[in-house]
């Protein structure tokens, strides 16, 4: 049995009675809570991590479904059916607001509607017992972002990361040396991710020979400067990261949108080429990538980031394979 003893006067009047305007009212006042969560998120701790991805989703879909089912019980498919609109409003509301851009968006829309989707379910439970939960939720999702500065002082350096990619060569390893340590001009790549935005390789050129060499590697979005620490013609190439640039150019409605997440979230530290002999006419070629992610939760973001460098290590040794085979 619902308590009627704890209604509020301000819910009454900002709740409609019809089911249809009833959700779409609560997922915007959700939505909109959520958008002042994460800014402050960003602007008090600049804490990309499980605060936002986590914590936010989870406590918006706990709240949107608490109001929802301020003035009557809901059905669960109702109560996770606000919860997704929610999100979406959110989200809608993060990209108009210039708080975020599409990729980045889309890359955390799964984990953000299952988390929603949690607290909905949660919700769903606790609004057949009492509506003092709504108040609650509000104060908690509004403490949020000082949970995010206490996770950001006790979180340590993020483990560095290898990816490693590979291809087999019908050449021998010298004729392949030759085609790696400077190529021309990569066909643009086709996967939806760089279309969007997302960073790929131009071009390499090496300004002279052997370890302190300057490899210059250009991107979509600007040039690695990577320093040659390892020369052993024809085995291994191997350098470390000086300079790098933008992980991405995010899609907006806005030209040259400048997000914190762009700078020093994603670091690449160092990577290398490495020729293994299969027999005299083939030879497998691996590209490795060495690289820091400052986001959590870190298993989520490392899917995509791990998705993204492989990749790249195929349009570039890609590349390679074909100017080595003399393919066109």
């Amino acid at each position: 049995m619902r308590d009627e003893n704890h209604r509020r006067p301000w819910l009454d009047r900002l709740i409609p009675q019809s089911k249809d305007k009833a959700a779409f009212v609560v997922a915007v006042i959700a939505a909109i809570i959520s958008v002042f969560a994460i800014s402050a998120t960003i602007n008090f701790s600049g804490q990309y991590g499980f605060g936002m991805f986590l914590g936010i989703p989870f406590m918006q879909g706990l709240l949107v479904v608490l109001l929802f089912g301020y003035r009557k019980e809901r059905k669960l498919i109702e109560c996770l059916g606000v919860a997704c609109t929610s999100v979406v409003f959110l989200s809608l509301m993060l990209l108009v607001g210039a708080v975020e851009g599409v990729i980045c968006l889309a890359m955390a829309a799964p984990i953000a509607i299952t988390f929603a989707l949690l607290g909905g379910f949660l919700g769903y439970f606790i609004q057949k017992r009492t509506r003092q939960a709504t108040a609650g939720a509000i104060v908690l999702l509004a403490m949020l972002p000082l949970g995010a500065w206490v996770e950001k002082q006790g979180q340590t350096e993020p483990p560095l990361t290898a990816v490693t990619t590979s291809v087999i060569i019908d050449r021998p390893k010298q004729e392949i040396w030759n085609q790696l340590v400077t190529f021309n001009d990569m066909a643009v790549p086709t996967d939806m991710l760089f279309k969007a935005g997302v960073a790929y390789p131009v071009r390499a050129v090496i300004e002279g020979t052997g370890v302190g060499s300057i490899r210059r590697c250009q991107f979509s979005t600007g040039d690695f400067v990577e320093p040659i620490t390892v020369w052993d013609e024809p085995n291994l190439l191997r350098f470390s990261v000086e300079k790098m640039p933008p992980p991405l150019v995010e899609l907006s409605i806005y030209d040259d949108l400048q997000l914190p997440h762009l700078e020093n979230y994603f670091v690449s530290e160092r990577g290398q080429f490495k020729l293994t002999s299969i027999n005299e006419r083939q030879t497998i070629l691996e590209g490795t990538t060495w690289y820091r992610h400052k986001i959590w939760p870190r298993v989520y973001w490392q899917l995509w980031s791990d998705y993204i460098l492989h990749q790249i290590h195929f349009q570039v040794l890609d590349h390679i394979k074909m100017q080595a085979e003399g393919v066109q």
